[in-house]
This record gives structure tokens, C-alpha cells and sequence, in this order.
């Protein structure tokens, strides 16, 4: 039979009698004190006396005031802990609430980022499947609310071509007051020599636009949400983005439409040139080409909201699968390798050639991928300046 006193995890009744040692050596050094004490005072009589009376009132001294603060800090203690074990209570129960409801946030905004993200998704695989125009100018608003893509839209190099087809938003100009014909005018987007026809000197509002020259960029930079009064625009242009024919893309149009109108206008631009007949020559499969912009769109979507390796910026082109080329320089799309915009542009940095001694480099790609990049964006450093 077990004996109740001898339970595992219950102590022995002479360990519960037993005092703690603190007390066993505060109680024997007393003692010891007073023996000490008592001793003197026999060994020295009355002349110990006035010796014993110095020492315990100089201990007094030091002792009393000693105890008297600690009591104080140890009631000061206790009503601190107090306070911050209430301050704590409140916390957590704070802490609690807020728990409650970034849940319930949570579950809402991945709802919400959810339903964006298939709404994108289908976006994206229709305009795969049918690039129309509306499809692209939609899949333009999402990559520039996000700021995916630069101000002046992605492009893509026609195959077998020194031209690159430009796909942007253009905001819609509104009819000046004083031009009360405006709205009967033919569309100017339409008329083919309009890149080539100098500068008007007598056009109201001149010195306006020479004292204000970031006007038109602004009013031409993509805004999210104000698809209304933006006009879809295809441009041919050369590799530094200088264009060489422009046509607008109605909503309601046809792709092969544009593309016949804008093989007239680089014709007209250039009749009998080599290069009039490589571009109306890509363009023939102008769908092809659009699907190349929508893979340059979904890249710089997946890029800015976290689906790629890394973030490429405000994207321009993708020359081929190893480069990127963005408004903030020259990205490596299978590692982190970035080629910062004034770093390509400084003529005391060759980063050709340390780009080139990487092992992972293919050179074909890298030099083609640079060429292009140097002249795009000292195009667009020139004219920021």
C-alpha cells in the first residue's frame, strides 16, 4: 500500500518542517553578532559600552534609511507592475479586436485581389486568343495603373525588320473654343504626310505650348480609369523610337484595317524604300505581332505584382527571352542582373564588356538586346532634357 505522504511530487514532511537557508543564515549570524558582542562586553567591562553604542546607532543610520527606501521602491514597483499588468489586459484585448478584424479584412481584400486577378487572367488569355482593340487598350489601363509599363506603351521588333511597331494610349484632345469647325474636320490621325509636315508658324496657342513643352507628354501619359477619352494608337518606328507612320485604332476596327493603313502611310512616308516593303510585309500577320505585345504585357503585369523572379520596372520591350528593356534600364530576365539607365548611358562605363565576360551571357542576345536599349533611352534622356 502506498503511503500518501510518500507520493511522487509531494514532499516529505521533514523537508515542509525544515526552514529555508536564507532564514537558517540570517538567524545564525545574529546569533553570532550577539555572542560576539557579549563577548567583548566581558572581556572590556563598562569601558565596551560606549564603543557598542557608537556601532549599533551608526548601524541604525545606515539601516533604517536603507529599509525605509526599499519599502518605498518595492510599493512603487508593485503599483508600476499593476499599472502595466492593466495596460497590458488592454492590449491584448486590443490586440484581439484588430486580430478580428484584419481577419475579416483579409478574407475581403483576397477576395478582392482574387477576383482581379482572374478578371486579368481572363483578360489576358482572350486578348491571346483575339487581340481586338479593346482587349489591349484594357489589358494598357491595367499595366499602367500598376505601373508595369513605361508612359509611351510596349513595342515589338517586325520580324525580319529594322521597325518596331509601337502599341500606346494617346489622350484625346478636346475641341478648342475658338476652332467651332473642329468637330467637322477630318480626323488628323488619318492624313499620311502628317509626321512629315513642318511646324505651322501661325497655329493659335504656339507660344503656349513652346512656354509649357511637357504639356503634351502629360496629357499623352496613360491615366487608369479614363478609357473614354483615349485613343488607341499604332506607331512604326526605328530602333531608338523615332516614328516613321502612326495610325489610330478605333475600338470598333479591325487589326488588318490599321495595319493596311499604316503599310500606306510608312509607303507614303518612304515610297520605293527597302524598308517600306519589310514593314508592310510584317504587318501582314498583324495578329502575330499584337500577340507579341500581349506576351509583353502579361510579363509586365506578372512582374510588377510578384508573379516573376523579380520586378523589371516600367517595361518597354522584350527584345528576346534573356533581356528586357524598361524605362529604368536593361534588365536580365532569368537572374538579377540590372543595367541602370545612366550607367548605360555613360560613356566611361563599359558594361558591354562586363556583361559579356559572364559565362551565362549569351552574346548574340546581350549585343543585340544593348544596341537597343542605348538607343531607345538616350532618345528619351535627350528628350527629357
Amino acid at each position: 500500500m502506498t503511503d500518501r505522504w510518500s507520493l511522487p511530487g509531494r514532499p516529505s514532511w521533514t523537508s515542509r518542517l525544515r526552514p529555508p537557508k536564507d532564514i537558517v543564515v540570517l538567524t545564525l549570524a545574529t546569533v553570532g553578532g550577539l555572542a560576539l558582542v557579549v563577548w567583548g562586553w566581558l572581556m572590556q567591562g563598562s569601558e565596551y559600552t560606549p564603543g557598542l553604542l557608537l556601532q549599533f546607532g551608526s548601524s541604525l543610520v545606515l539601516i533604517v534609511p536603507l529599509i525605509v527606501l526599499g519599502r518605498v521602491f518595492e510599493r512603487r514597483m508593485q503599483r508600476t507592475q499593476d499599472a502595466l499588468s492593466s495596460d497590458l489586459a488592454d492590449i491584448q484585448a486590443q490586440m484581439r479586436a484588430a486580430r478580428a478584424r484584419l481577419d475579416t479584412l483579409g478574407e475581403t481584400s483576397r477576395d478582392g485581389l482574387l477576383d482581379r486577378h482572374r478578371r486579368r487572367e481572363l483578360l489576358l488569355r482572350e486578348a491571346e486568343r483575339t487581340p481586338t482593340a479593346e482587349r489591349l487598350a484594357a489589358l494598357l489601363h491595367e499595366a499602367a495603373g500598376l505601373q508595369a509599363v513605361d508612359n509611351g506603351g510596349v513595342r515589338t521588333r517586325l520580324p525580319g525588320s529594322d521597325l518596331w511597331l509601337r502599341l500606346d494610349l494617346r489622350r484625346t484632345a478636346a475641341p478648342a473654343q475658338n476652332q467651332p469647325n473642329q468637330l467637322n474636320q477630318p480626323n488628323q490621325l488619318n492624313q499620311p504626310n502628317q509626321l512629315n509636315q513642318p511646324n505651322q508658324p501661325n497655329q493659335p496657342n504656339q507660344r503656349n505650348q513652346q512656354n509649357r513643352p511637357n504639356q503634351q507628354s502629360q496629357q499623352n501619359q496613360v491615366q487608369p480609369g479614363r478609357s473614354g477619352d483615349e485613343t488607341l494608337r499604332l506607331t512604326l518606328e526605328d530602333r531608338g523610337g523615332t516614328a516613321v507612320a502612326a495610325t489610330a485604332w478605333a475600338r470598333d476596327e479591325q487589326a488588318s484595317a490599321a495595319a493596311r493603313r499604316l503599310t500606306a502611310r510608312r509607303a507614303g512616308a518612304m515610297p520605293g524604300t527597302a524598308s517600306a516593303g519589310t514593314a508592310a510585309a510584317g504587318l501582314r500577320d498583324i495578329d502575330g505581332l499584337l500577340r507579341l505585345l500581349v506576351a509583353t504585357l502579361r510579363t509586365a503585369i506578372a512582374a510588377r505584382t510578384g508573379q516573376e523572379q523579380q520586378d523589371l520596372g516600367r517595361l518597354i520591350e522584350l527584345p528576346n527571352e534573356q533581356w528586357a528593356i524598361s524605362a529604368d534600364g536593361l534588365w536580365c530576365r532569368q537572374r538579377y542582373f540590372h543595367i541602370r539607365t545612366e550607367q548605360l548611358l555613360d560613356a566611361r562605363q563599359d558594361w558591354r564588356r562586363y556583361a559579356l565576360a559572364k559565362s551565362w551571357v549569351d552574346r548574340e542576345h546581350f549585343l543585340d538586346a544593348y544596341k537597343t536599349a542605348h538607343a531607345l533611352l538616350s532618345r528619351s534622356a535627350s528628350g527629357s532634357q
